[in-house]
Parts: structure tokens; C-alpha cells; sequence
């Protein structure tokens, strides 16, 4: 495990061991799951560390502010904001740190001013296995590598959001691991920036793998190269339209790019595959997946 994780982990499990409960969820559920209706960094912390399926009960749409991040290493563990609830690291802190194999599902609910100046995931990082629907992501910055989320391990995006994040490479997600297989389906990214080398909005390494089905990624800005998407060698993008329509890619300073070069064919059942080889090597050929 990265010694970022290691350590985040480690201080924040004790923080969490000495705030008090959280509200009982409805007779008949998991003892772990909670509903929050004290709407503070404390609970929240609380209801994290315990796990299961969280949900918020705070009278109006809330945000709660966090001075550090929470650490989730309970599996599985949800959480749903309700589309009132907001996460907000008031440009001071990271948000969320995913634990190794540990299934973190968020939804309805928005991530805002994740920080972390000198490690990797603005908002989140992620070593588990983490999931993202109707989530938006926005103004947050790493000072290394994924100003929304640094993913180890596994990442599924659908109907989300990524505005206005940034870091050193990949803007809003740096997806990194081996054999890091992702998917982002009907999702927008727009104004992230990848501010030393490149991927605008995403930066993909090694030999992990990116399926895209519709959605757009507009206005995103890389300092070198690879405005949507900075593939490193042997890197995989899939890119595919679905019901919603045709996925969009338009950037400032190339669409796609890498340390090599990009081939992009279309395939008979829609399926547009992007490998980057190095050197002079043949496009990579569109397969079904």
C-alpha cells in the first residue's frame, strides 16, 4: 500500500473512534447503517467508520465541511446524499481515502473543494473498489496527480459530473494500478486542468484499460498534451455512443495524446478502440468488449 494511504489511514481511524453516534437507522436494518440528522463532520465521520449504508436526514440542503479526510475501510459501505447534501473540503483537505478492496458506492451528492497540495486525489483516493452515480465533483485540486480522484483500483462513473478540478496530470481522474479496468458512462467534464504534463481531464497509465459511453468532455485544458485523455504507453481507451447519443471530445491542446501514438479505428458494433504504442507501431484494432 502507498505510504500515503498507510498513514492517512492510520491518524484518521483514530480521529474516528472519538466521535460520538450517529442516528439508528429503522428497525429491521443493518446495525451499521445510518442515518445522519446531526449534520456535521463528526457524525459523518462517525457513520464512515462504521459503514454501511448511509443516508442524511438534515431538514434542508446541508453542506458539511471537513477538516480532514475520512478514511473508509468498512466493506461495503454507501453513501447517498439525497441530491441535498454537499461535501466540501474548503480547499484544505482531501475528502474521502478508499480502503484496499473496500466498495464505496456514492450518489446523489456533490464533492466541492476537495485539496491535497502534496499528495495524489483532490477529492478522493482511492485504493478499493469505487463507484459514482449522479455525483458531481468540482473545484478541487491535487498538487500531484487527480484533482477529483486518483484510482488504485477499479472506478465506475455514471450520470456524473466534473467541473473545474485540477492537477499536475489528469484534472479530474488519474486512473493508475495495473490492469485498472473503468468505466465513465453519460458523464460531463468540463474546465478540469492537467497543468504540468497533460490529461485535461483524464490521464491513463500502463496497461489499465477506460471504457467511455457517451456523455462530453468539453473546455477541459492540458499544459503539454492530451486535453480530454493522456494515454501512457499500453494504455487502453474505448470510446462508444449509447442510447443518449455519440460520446463528445473537444479540448484545447489535442484530444488524445501519449507517449507514442494513438490509433483510433471504428469497429462494426460501434466501438472506437484508442492503444498507444510506442514509437512507429500500428493502430490498435477496434474489438467488441
Amino acid at each position: 500500500m502507498p505510504r500515503f494511504f498507510q498513514v492517512m489511514l492510520a491518524v484518521l481511524l483514530v480521529g474516528a473512534s472519538l466521535v460520538g453516534p450517529v442516528s439508528a437507522a429503522p428497525a429491521g436494518a443493518r446495525a451499521a447503517d445510518a442515518i445522519i440528522t446531526t449534520c456535521d463532520e463528526s457524525h459523518f465521520d462517525a457513520a464512515v467508520a462504521a459503514g454501511g449504508d448511509i443516508t442524511f436526514n438534515c431538514g434542508a440542503p446541508t453542506t458539511i465541511t471537513l477538516t480532514n479526510p475520512a478514511p473508509v475501510t468498512q466493506d461495503p459501505t454507501s453513501i447517498d446524499g439525497g441530491s441535498v447534501i454537499t461535501l466540501s473540503g474548503n480547499l484544505h483537505t482531501p475528502i474521502l481515502v478508499v480502503g484496499t478492496g473496500v466498495r464505496l458506492s456514492l450518489s446523489n451528492i456533490v464533492l466541492d473543494k476537495g485539496y491535497n497540495q502534496f499528495g495524489d486525489g483532490g477529492a478522493i483516493a482511492n485504493e478499493g473498489n469505487l463507484s459514482l452515480d449522479n455525483v458531481t465533483i468540482q473545484n478541487s485540486i491535487s498538487g500531484e496527480f487527480g484533482g477529483a480522484i486518483y484510482s488504485v483500483e477499479r472506478l465506475d462513473i455514471l450520470n456524473s459530473r466534473f467541473f473545474d478540478n485540477a492537477a499536475g496530470n489528469g484534472g479530474a481522474l488519474y486512473l493508475t494500478g495495473e490492469d485498472n479496468r473503468s468505466t465513465v458512462t453519460d458523464s460531463l467534464f468540463s474546465g478540469n486542468s492537467g497543468q504540468t504534463l497533460g490529461g485535461g481531464a483524464v490521464y491513463i497509465e500502463h496497461s489499465n484499460t477506460l471504457h467511455i459511453a457517451g456523455g462530453s468532455m468539453s473546455s477541459n485544458l492540458a499544459a503539454f498534451d492530451g486535453g480530454a485523455i493522456f494515454m501512457d504507453a499500453g494504455a487502453v481507451v474505448n470510446i462508444q455512443s449509447d442510447a443518449n447519443g455519440p460520446a463528445y471530445l473537444q479540448q484545447r491542446r489535442h484530444t488524445l495524446a501519449g507517449r507514442g501514438r494513438p490509433g483510433a479505428q471504428q469497429g462494426a458494433d460501434g466501438y472506437v478502440q484508442l492503444r498507444l504504442w510506442r514509437g512507429g507501431g500500428q493502430p490498435g484494432q477496434a474489438r467488441r468488449q
